[in-house]
């Protein structure tokens, strides 16, 4: 449940992994992109509170523009190939424990 209805629950999440220091990308979808979608953005009943967070993301962290479905697999397969290597993310399998388990692994197997 939200504190309030102040943020959508994607800005809530996206504002709660700052605080903890987690790496965060967004992906941002062309105006082009857009205007192929069957429905109109504008009308959202949040809106206004959705191009709030979207500025505020665009000024955070890096900004990806999406045109096409095979984008957004491309960037997210990139960011993960950067971030697979850090120690420092907790709630993901470091690069450390995976080390340790994988020799242990090895170990048990030889």
């Amino acid at each position: 449940m939200l504190p309030d209805e102040s943020k959508n629950y994607p800005h809530w999440e996206y504002d709660y992994a700052g605080e903890l220091g987690k790496p965060r990308f967004a992906l941002v979808l062309t105006a082009e992109a857009l205007r192929q979608k069957p429905y109109d953005f504008v009308v959202m009943s949040d809106y206004e509170k959705f191009q709030e967070f979207k500025q505020s993301a665009m000024e955070d962290v890096s900004i990806f523009h999406i045109a096409e479905e095979w984008h957004v697999r491309w960037v997210i397969h990139e960011k993960l190939k950067e971030y697979k290597g850090r120690d420092d993310l907790d709630g993901w399998v470091s690069a450390r424990t995976y080390q340790m388990y994988k020799s242990c692994w090895k170990r048990m197997l030889d």
